[in-house]
């Protein structure tokens, strides 16, 4: 599902976080808040991708922070 990340830690977000932790497992969270403002010109916002299973947590997620490069930035 494509979100808000700040779904994981503000109050419009309890629902769907109970839910997931309840219910499902979070197999991926990427982090795509550096591109809001490209993913959506024009609104402020903090998109994130979350990938869920519907079986109970094992545990294990996997959290991919996604960065903006800066030119001519060494690797």
């Amino acid at each position: 599902m494509i979100t808000q990340i700040t779904y994981l830690d503000s109050g419009f977000g309890e629902g769907i976080h109970k839910y997931i932790m309840d219910n499902a497992t979070m197999l991926y969270l990427v982090d795509l808040s550096e591109f809001g403002d490209v993913i959506f010109p024009g609104f402020t916002n903090y998109p994130a991708i979350t990938v869920i299973k519907k079986v109970k947590s094992s545990g294990d997620v996997k959290v991919l922070k996604i960065k903006v490069s800066k030119k001519g930035a060494k690797r």
